[in-house]
């Protein structure tokens, strides 16, 4: 008895609005930045006293903690959403048509890939933006593309 490969197949749902897709990229990109920031300090300065001091002397005084706080509760609204919409593509998956035959995973990689590509360019800007900001507000020199 010979075994039949399954393949995946990827579906279309009812069109969506393009708002609540670009508000879901900002704030993934925005935890994405926190977390490449988090991880560069914390790997430039260690732990502890120097980290502290470094953040304090580079302008993050009096947003960083509110930023964090803020990004935290769009995320966890993010990943709401995200349960409510996997709960409806489950509920809506058998009854919507195919829209290829077999090609689903090189369709669902193109799709990511093409994701990931926007969004590391989008947290590459932010992350940019975001450290000549601090520079500035800090007082010290602007350090253009060197921080990324």
């Amino acid at each position: 008895m010979s075994q039949r490969r399954r393949s995946l197949t990827l579906r279309t749902s009812a069109p969506r609005s393009a708002r609540g897709e670009h508000a879901s990229t900002a704030i993934l990109a925005l935890l994405a930045c926190m977390f490449a920031h988090e991880v560069t300090y914390l790997a430039t300065y260690g732990g502890g006293a120097s980290l502290a001091e470094a953040m304090r002397s580079t302008g993050h005084d009096g947003y960083w903690s509110w930023l964090m706080a803020a990004v935290a509760v769009a995320v966890a609204g993010l990943a709401f959403v995200a349960i409510r919409e996997l709960a409806r593509l489950h509920r809506e998956a058998p009854e919507r048509p195919d829209v290829t035959d077999g090609a689903g995973l090189r369709a669902l990689v193109g799709l990511t890939g093409a994701a990931w590509g926007r969004l590391a360019l989008l947290v590459g800007a932010l992350y940019t933006f975001q450290e000549n900001a601090e520079a500035l507000a800090a007082g010290l020199p602007l350090q253009g593309l060197d921080v990324v």
